[in-house]
């Protein structure tokens, strides 16, 4: 499965850019895992830097979409999976491809427009800086 991955750099500010990022940029599942998992409040007081699946990205999951995040079963996997798209701090997706830590714990290099990480290699469609 491919990850098409937007990059969200933020920072916590006044104006609500990071809110603006996840709610205007197809974007609203990822927002939803987020809220589900409580990732959304270390995201919203922390600078990092997200590798957000877009909307249709979760369609090629093995799950429904409402399994992931309401079935008892995938708990693990759901905190598995949301924290393994949060890095601490900004990352470039246009520099080399050095390692970063994820959240949960995993390695992944990000660099040349490209995600490289345990799910293969995603595309950046997009990057947004709030």
């Amino acid at each position: 499965m491919e990850l098409h991955a937007d990059i969200h750099a933020s920072s916590p500010r006044a104006d609500g850019g990071l809110r603006k990022a996840l709610f205007g940029q197809h974007l609203a599942r990822f927002t939803q895992g987020l809220l589900a998992t409580g990732l959304v409040e270390d995201v919203a007081e922390d600078s990092v830097t997200l590798l957000a699946p877009n909307d249709v990205a979760f369609d090629g999951m093995p799950w429904s979409f409402d399994d992931l995040l309401f079935e008892e079963r995938l708990l693990e996997v759901r905190f598995d999976f949301f924290e393994y798209a949060v890095i601490r701090g900004r990352v470039s997706a246009a520099g080399v491809r050095t390692p970063h830590l994820t959240v949960q714990g995993d390695s992944v290099r990000i660099g040349n427009q490209l995600v490289y990480g345990r799910f293969g290699a995603s595309r950046v469609l997009r990057t947004v800086e709030c």
